[in-house]
């Protein structure tokens, strides 16, 4: 893979990303600074599953992506604790964070356009 592919699926995991992050933030009616996860959490959590993706291609092992999965796995269920405590027992937030980390790391060694396609799934259908 040339220097340019790498940017390339860089910049769709971010896109993707970014796009359902945004639609986070449109579905809640959350103040600033409120909401559970929004644009750059969700672009931060893709971009997670990509660099965990290349790291783990890179040594040649699937602990380093294990790893981040479990360790975004114990986050989530620390969010979803607190939402069931204030009432708000819905986990679309939190399913969809696992698959945007999914989509990630499928832009790092995937097919690109299954990667997009999911994205603009996802977005749909949480919209």
């Amino acid at each position: 893979m040339t220097m340019c592919d790498y940017f390339y699926r860089f910049a769709l995991a971010l896109g993707i990303g970014l796009l359902i992050g945004v639609q986070r933030e449109a579905a809640h009616d959350e103040p600033e600074g409120k909401l559970p996860a929004g644009a750059r959490t969700f672009a931060l959590m893709s971009l997670s599953g990509y660099v965990m993706a290349a790291v783990s291609d890179e040594s040649g092992s699937a602990l380093p992506f294990l790893g981040g999965t479990l360790v975004l796995g114990v986050l989530l269920a620390l969010a979803y604790r607190a939402d069931v405590a204030l009432g708000k027992p819905g986990m679309t937030t939190e399913m969809s964070a696992i698959l945007t980390f999914g989509m990630g790391a499928l832009c790092f060694g995937g097919p690109l356009p299954l990667a997009a396609a999911l994205g603009v799934t996802v977005t749909a259908m949480l919209s």
